[in-house]
């Protein structure tokens, strides 16, 4: 069991070496692997289920620092290139990879009490709330 101080000290300074701790011998929690588990099911099912060229234009970090026209005409031109295999590929890996590093600092003793929050344009930039793991 933990003690407090040690729960204390937990930071994002801590994070790195506290997640390579975890190979060094840990028990993990049951119900956060099996929801683990359940969202990269989900994750996987959903990127298989739901491509379409169709897609709405989302405010992304990856959109920073590009020009506004150039983010105008991705929202609005209705030519919309169709994504090769291996960047879908891409993409689904890295919501893999953001799920296990999130539940690999949560079995370290991370709490992630500000998840990532999609934004869409309609959003105008409020957060909506996205499930995880805790």
């Amino acid at each position: 069991m933990q003690t407090r101080s040690k729960v204390l000290s937990k930071s994002i300074d801590t994070l790195v070496e506290d997640i390579y701790g975890l190979f060094r011998g840990h028990t993990v929690d049951p119900e956060r692997s099996r929801l683990f588990g359940e969202a990269i099911a989900n994750t996987i099912a959903n990127r298989l289920a739901s491509y379409s060229t169709d897609r709405e234009f989302t405010l992304r970090v990856s959109n920073l620092g590009k020009p506004d026209r150039q983010l105008w005409y991705e929202a609005n031109d209705p030519a919309k290139e169709e994504l090769a295999g291996h960047t879908l590929i891409k993409f689904l890996f890295g919501d893999i990879l953001e799920h296990l590093l999130l539940f690999l600092a949560a079995e370290a003793g991370h709490e992630n009490s500000q998840r990532a929050a999609p934004y869409s344009q309609t959003d105008r930039l409020v957060p909506r709330c996205r499930r995880g793991i805790s």
